[in-house]
């Protein structure tokens, strides 16, 4: 990508104009005339989205480069990561629970007990659901607290698991 400054707006472009003033195919056109007119290449900086966000555009005249800031994100705090991390959590395995209490109904509307087997997936979930919050709450910092993922794979298998016992 390349990006210009023009009266001190920036535009990044995906493509080069086929046409530049009164160049024709500039597409096609050397570097050299390029950074005569203007146009030079556009580095998005590594950064790490959840911790920082991108800020204005400006040119690094050193590197000759159209850039971007690097912003920092105000962060929670530590207690405040970890409520927004198992209410996510919590969120999560909402379908689950759901599930369990329209098994759990069902079989108490035709007054039949549970099967072992529900009892035995009833169990389980609460057991990981628990492994899951201790998890997040035995974390120390934010960050570790931020990148640490939700297990949809594991919540969706047996999500899927329960489903085929109905």
């Amino acid at each position: 990508m390349k990006a210009i400054d023009i009266n001190g707006e920036i535009r990044v472009f995906a493509e080069l104009p086929v046409d530049w003033k009164h160049y024709l195919n500039f597409r096609e056109a050397p570097v050299e005339l390029l950074e005569q007119e203007g146009f030079y290449d556009f580095v998005e900086p590594a950064f790490d989205p959840l911790l920082q966000s991108l800020g204005d555009l400006f040119f690094n005249k050193s590197n000759k480069v159209f850039t971007c800031m690097v912003l920092d994100k105000v962060l929670p705090s530590l207690e405040e990561a970890k409520t927004l991390k198992i209410n996510e959590l919590k969120k999560a395995v909402k379908g689950l629970y759901a599930t369990v209490q329209w098994l759990v109904e069902a079989y108490r509307i035709e007054e039949t007990p549970l099967p072992a087997n529900i009892w035995d997936k009833i169990r389980l979930i609460k057991s990981r659901y628990d492994q899951a919050k201790s998890q997040v709450n035995a974390l120390t910092s934010v960050t570790d607290i931020l990148k640490w993922q939700i297990p949809y794979e594991a919540i969706n298998h047996l999500l899927n698991e329960l489903e085929r016992l109905e």
